[in-house]
Parts: C-alpha cells; sequence; structure tokens
C-alpha cells in the first residue's frame, strides 16, 4: 500500500547555537506588534537581508497562513468549512479560482507540508555555506511570524484575523513542528503573555478586533489558551522564552532575552538594542492586579460587566496555567 504521508521524525535538539526557527504564540493584543518593531531593527534581519534569506521567509511564512487567498496550512479548515457550507460559500473563494472543483485542487495540506519542508532546508543550505569556513559559526534566529513585512499573514497570533468559519483560525503548532522535523532544523517558540484584563481592553475597547463584546472574548480567548497550554507542555523542550512586555515585573529580564535571541548581543551591538527599546517601547500608565482568585472592583468596573464576571474568572485562570506551563517548561531546559 502506497504512503501518501509520513512524518515520523524527530526533532532536533535546541542548542545555543546555529540556526533556529523562531514562533511567536500569544493571544491578540499581548505584543506582536513589538515583536515585529524588535525583530525589523534587529541585526539578525541585516544578516537575512544580505544573505538574500527574506523571500524564502516570507515564502515559508505564507506556506503556514495566507489571509489573501487562504491557501496556508492553517487556512485548510476554514476552506474545507467554505466549500461545503450551505450558505455564504463565496465569502472564501479565491481571486484566481471561482468554483470549488479548483478549489479542491489548489489547496493541498500535504504538498504545502512539502513546499515549507522544502524552504526551511534551503534556508539551512544557505545558512551552513554562509558558516561553512567559520569554527564557532554566530547563530541566527529566523522568525516564522511577527516579522512586518509580510502583510498576507498578519502576526499569526490567537486568533489570526476575524472569520466567519466555526472555529477561528489559529496557529497549530503540531503542523509547524512535523515540517520541522521533516526539514531537520531547529525550531522552537516563545509565548507573549500580557494580563487578561489588558487584552480585553486592547482588543475590545481600543481595537475592536473581537466586537461582539466582553463575554465573547473572554470565552474565545479562554479556547485559546488552553490550545497553547496543550501545544507548550507538548513541546516542552523547544519553549525558548516567555515574554510579558506589558508586566510590571521582569522588564530587564525580557528586554536581555530579546536583545540576545535577535542578534545584537552576538554583533556587540547592545547600546543600540537599549537606545532602540527607549524609542520603542512605551510602558503602560497602570497595572491590573486581578486573580482568579481575587478580582480587583475598580478594575473591572466600567470595563467588563460584573454579571459576568465568571467568565473573567475562568479567562484568568487559563492565563495563570498557561503562563505556568510555558515557566515549567524553561525549568526542564
Amino acid at each position: 500500500m502506497a504512503t501518501v504521508h509520513n512524518s515520523n521524525n524527530t526533532l532536533p535538539p535546541l542548542t545555543q547555537g546555529g540556526l533556529e526557527f523562531i514562533f511567536s504564540i500569544g493571544l491578540e493584543g499581548t505584543g506582536h506588534h513589538l515583536m515585529a518593531s524588535v525583530i525589523k531593527n534587529s541585526p539578525d534581519l541585516v544578516t537575512m537581508k544580505s544573505w538574500n534569506l527574506l523571500d524564502s521567509v516570507e515564502k515559508a511564512t505564507v506556506a503556514l497562513f495566507n489571509q489573501n487567498d487562504l491557501s496556508g496550512i492553517w487556512n485548510m479548515p476554514c476552506n474545507e468549512e467554505n466549500m461545503y457550507a450551505k450558505s455564504g460559500r463565496k465569502w472564501y473563494l479565491t481571486r484566481r479560482y471561482q468554483n470549488n472543483e479548483q478549489l479542491v485542487v489548489a489547496f493541498d495540506t500535504v504538498k504545502k507540508h512539502r513546499k515549507l519542508v522544502a524552504l526551511l532546508k534551503n534556508i539551512q543550505i544557505i545558512y551552513d555555506n554562509k558558516t561553512k569556513s567559520s569554527n564557532h559559526p554566530e547563530p541566527l534566529r529566523v522568525p516564522l511570524n511577527s516579522v512586518g513585512f509580510v502583510k498576507r499573514t498578519g502576526m499569526m497570533s490567537y486568533p489570526n484575523f476575524r472569520s466567519k468559519c466555526d472555529i477561528p483560525p489559529y496557529p497549530v503548532l503540531e503542523l509547524l513542528y512535523s515540517a520541522c522535523a521533516d526539514a531537520g532544523v531547529q525550531c522552537s517558540h516563545v509565548y507573549i503573555h500580557r494580563h487578561p484584563l489588558d487584552v480585553l481592553k486592547s482588543t475590545t475597547v481600543k481595537r475592536p478586533y473581537n466586537s461582539p463584546g466582553m463575554v465573547y472574548a473572554s470565552h474565545l480567548y479562554t479556547s485559546l489558551l488552553k490550545v497553547m497550554e496543550t501545544q507548550i507542555v507538548r513541546f516542552p523542550d523547544q519553549t525558548r522564552a516567555c515574554f510579558g512586555f506589558f508586566d510590571h515585573q521582569g522588564a530587564a529580564e525580557w528586554q536581555t532575552t530579546l536583545r540576545d535571541m535577535w542578534g545584537w548581543t552576538t554583533q556587540n551591538q547592545t547600546d543600540a538594542f537599549d537606545a532602540f527599546i527607549r524609542a520603542t517601547y512605551r510602558k503602560p500608565s497602570t497595572f491590573y492586579r486581578s486573580t482568579s482568585d481575587n478580582i480587583v472592583a475598580e478594575e473591572v468596573e466600567g470595563l467588563f460587566p460584573v454579571k459576568h464576571i465568571p467568565f473573567l474568572q475562568v479567562f484568568l485562570k487559563a492565563h495563570e496555567q498557561t503562563l505556568e506551563a510555558c515557566r515549567q517548561s524553561l525549568q526542564r531546559r
């Protein structure tokens, strides 16, 4: 019997050197845009440009998610739902394909997986060729989201873009890491977190990303935090860092980790990083103290409907558990 698709390879262990692909996981509104700014101004991006890697990096990110025609690996569930829906069918039809038969041919998860594997391998080959003369090649971190220069992908947050699908589109790390294993490349994730009340204020008040309201957003984000917690627990050795950009504690720690991650330290540009952070980062004027066990009344008054507080408590608990899972993963390494 012929095998259609087989992926039993294992992920290479993370090291402190070499080439590494990094994916940032986190809810919408937690700091993907700040991460994108860091990456766009990083020494590692300068290296990627000089080695002509950006085209391959863009193609790899688009292979994962493509909002223009929904042909990315993580878009496939929406395409299937659209094709067989009784109504609203044209919502996800592409400009290139205007009937269902063509869509079936156009969108193929196995082919897209193979394309992603080939792109990851190609980037690894270029890195190896560029560094083969060095006994101690400098590490290079390649972002697979939050890159800022690929508009079709968005930030690939949880969720990513609005959707009429029953299941909102979000990253599936299992599928990414399957491609990394088949390509034989190092891949990891960083978890970006933010207090749930800050997330709700950012995405539902300031930018009505989830316009149905606080209860809907809380329920959605709770579900997606559970997804991320499961992913972190399943791939603990791939956890590179936990970032709380807007927390009142640990600012020096996440800034140092970011500086080291994207090449400022190895390129001896720590002063340039410090200047960049001072010019870019805006520390929040207030910090939320509410926890799942202690919701501070004055913090939720006028922001979250008191009669629906149980949904906020569940959201807070999911946030705490996911952050703890990330921290425990780091302790393993």
